[in-house]
């Protein structure tokens, strides 16, 4: 994660720098500011609950509730959990990370086959 971020900081130095993008034009484009700080803050915390093993717990606990479950209903159930999780994340891209892999974990430990 530290090498992105070096690149993003040599990056806006380099606009400072080089005069493309003067202090306070870099100011006044707050969204940009707002946009990359929550983005990056969100990704990370995607990323560290799915290193501690947040991520991974949950698709064990689903996995171990839809063991005897048709796929329909398992398919219910999951669309039901990646619904109420989205508003435990504000974008979308961190909760794609952070629940992608335990999803496909429920259809792996749960033995769905495709027909």
């Amino acid at each position: 994660m530290t090498d992105k971020c070096v690149t993003a900081l040599c990056g806006v130095v380099a606009l400072l720098i080089t005069d493309t993008l003067s202090w306070s034009d870099m100011l006044k484009i707050t969204d940009a500011w707002d946009t990359t700080v929550w983005l990056g803050g969100l990704v990370a915390l995607a990323d560290q609950l799915t290193e501690v093993g947040v991520a991974q717990f949950v698709g064990e606990k689903i996995s171990e509730m839809l063991q005897n479950v048709q796929p329909m209903g398992a398919v219910v159930v999951l669309s039901v959990v990646y619904f109420y999780t989205m508003y435990t994340f504000c974008s979308l891209t961190g909760h794609i990370v952070a629940f992608s892999g335990p999803f496909l974990e429920v259809r792996i430990m749960g033995g769905y086959e495709e027909k």
